[in-house]
């Protein structure tokens, strides 16, 4: 559940008639909900647009939409599954067990005044879009050569058409941008503990240039256990979980 930014709308998702959750909006005006999507595999992960005429939502479909079926034709066998990659299969939850189908997920958008959608990035591969803004949004793409090997996403800030790779060496839980537009805060998981996954808080900061202090663009806020920094960072300062944020700003205006 998500509010508009000017507090007019309410958006939800919510089974359909067919089970199939779909989005649906509540205006604060009165009414009942209204049902935005018609999605025939339903939706997840909708957001309202920046201006809050339009809503964005990801779909998961097959790469191959299979051929209209007979529901009455109780002589039908079950086909063949057809493995041609390595990630097939699932043996725990959530989710369904077994052979797993070959979907890609796209986003798309829709016009709450007119209905109209527009897919905004489909391909195949799967697409998660993190947050929107004024002139852009952040999005994350699994495209890879060697798919069946890759676990990790490409983050990108796409701004007035433009596309800006963020990230691209870990899995993406979470991107939002600042308000100014200027930093983007993120929830990633990285492989550097082969044995091990834990999640970082990271802030990108693309004006922040090489000093004493910081020697790269990256500030990583470790969230485990130890709530260590591990940028370049005098020995000295060893922040606790409490002033992590407050060590990071004091780290930029160091380096400034």
């Amino acid at each position: 559940m998500t509010h508009s930014h000017d507090g007019a709308l309410t958006l939800f998702t919510a089974p359909d008639d067919d089970k199939k959750p779909q989005v649906f909006i509540l205006r604060h005006a009165g009414g009942e909900r209204e049902q935005l999507t018609h999605e025939d595999d339903g939706v997840f992960g909708a957001q309202f647009s920046h201006d809050g005429n339009s809503v964005f939502y990801h779909v998961s479909s097959e790469k191959k939409q299979e051929e209209t079926k007979d529901k009455d034709d109780k002589d039908k066998k079950p086909e063949a599954a057809v493995i041609t990659r390595m990630k097939y299969k699932s043996d725990g939850g959530p989710g369904s067990y077994g052979v797993l189908k070959e979907k890609y997920t796209s986003v798309k958008s829709i016009d709450i005044k007119s209905g109209q959608t527009e897919t905004v990035l489909s391909g195949k591969e799967n697409f998660t879009l993190y947050d929107v803004f004024e002139g852009g949004f952040i999005y994350a793409t699994d495209v890879s050569e060697n798919p069946d090997f890759n676990f990790s996403q490409k983050l990108y800030l796409r701004k007035n058409n433009e596309d800006t790779l963020i990230r691209d060496d870990a899995s993406i839980m979470k991107a939002e941008i600042s308000a100014d537009q200027k930093h983007i805060l993120m929830t990633v998981m990285t492989r550097k503990f082969k044995n091990a996954t834990h999640p970082h808080i990271e802030v990108y900061d693309e004006k922040i240039t090489a000093s004493s202090m910081l020697q790269q663009n990256w500030i990583n806020l470790s969230v485990d256990w130890s709530c260590r920094i591990h940028s370049r960072m005098p020995k000295a300062i060893q922040p606790s979980g409490y002033q992590i944020l407050t060590m990071y700003f004091l780290c930029r205006n160091s380096a400034a």
